[in-house]
């Protein structure tokens, strides 16, 4: 049986690219929205201009997005060891079939 680590890398793996599909579309109206986009590419092009600085290539979004599903993953993987650590957490017909009606 999979550890714990293993299976939350699993559907991590399975699941990234369509959690992110889904979601950047709603990240980017956000930082749009609260014109983070324009702040930040403001911030970029003077840090740009300073002598002697390392070049630096990001992207609001993309970071933003990502930050998003790295949370996702872990509060799922802290609910899943809730599920399977607390029989009474199994609130559905699904879970208790997954997870074992203990």
């Amino acid at each position: 049986m999979m550890d714990r680590m293993t299976r939350s890398k699993y559907f991590e793996r399975v699941a990234s690219a369509d959690l992110m599909a889904t979601v950047e579309p709603f990240i980017d109206n956000a930082l749009k929205q609260v014109g983070a986009i324009p702040a930040y590419d403001s911030l970029i092009s003077k840090y740009k201009g300073l002598p002697l600085v390392p070049d630096m290539k990001a992207d609001l979004q993309a970071h933003a997005t990502q930050l998003t599903l790295d949370g996702t993953f872990h509060y799922l993987a802290k609910e899943e060891a809730d599920i399977r650590a607390n029989p009474a957490a199994r609130t559905t017909d699904i879970l208790k079939t997954v997870f074992g009606a203990k």
